[in-house]
């Protein structure tokens, strides 16, 4: 049975909007990538810009797949989330476009799922940066319990510092 017209030219309206996913997807995981990179050599800086337009590619991404959902849904897939609305879509296309649509989307489920775990991993990059900077900061204060570590006072400390509550 071959599709007829409206059918294709809702496959070629779900195919672009499959695109637009993955392409918005592909710009994130390059930013994910490029964070990494400056989180490793500790730029400041440079991670800023980079965070910013992450933020772009965020929204992007969010308005492709709303898109898509919104697509899906005038397609008559069922009001679930996008990738039962997308499978249920492809599981009813012909078989060549349902092969190729399956591909298209394992394709986007893994990259979607790199994405992920490279945003974990940044994320627990910057939570040791931060942990790391907070510490060297309280060393610097005077703050630290570690022994070994020069007081506020001068002194050696040897043991917790304690604070006095009320002054009698």
């Amino acid at each position: 049975m071959n599709p007829s017209d409206t059918e294709r030219a809702e496959f070629h309206a779900f195919e672009l909007a499959l695109e637009a996913v993955e392409s918005s997807s592909q710009h994130l995981m390059s930013l994910l990538g490029e964070e990494l990179a400056l989180l490793k050599v500790r730029d400041v800086s440079a991670l800023e810009d980079v965070a910013q337009r992450k933020v772009s590619a965020i929204e992007t991404v969010a308005a492709a797949w709303e898109s898509m959902r919104s697509q899906l849904q005038g397609l008559g897939a069922p009001d679930n989330e996008v990738s039962t609305q997308a499978e249920s879509y492809i599981e009813r296309l012909p078989a060549p476009e349902r092969v190729r649509a399956q591909q298209r989307w394992q394709q986007l489920s893994d990259l979607t799922t790199e994405i992920w775990t490279s945003n974990r991993i940044n994320g627990r990059m910057l939570e040791v940066a931060h942990q790391n900077t907070s510490a060297v900061l309280n060393v610097l204060r005077g703050e630290t319990t570690a022994s070994g570590v020069y007081g506020r006072d001068g002194a050696i400390a040897t043991a917790p510092p304690s604070r006095v509550l009320a002054h009698t």
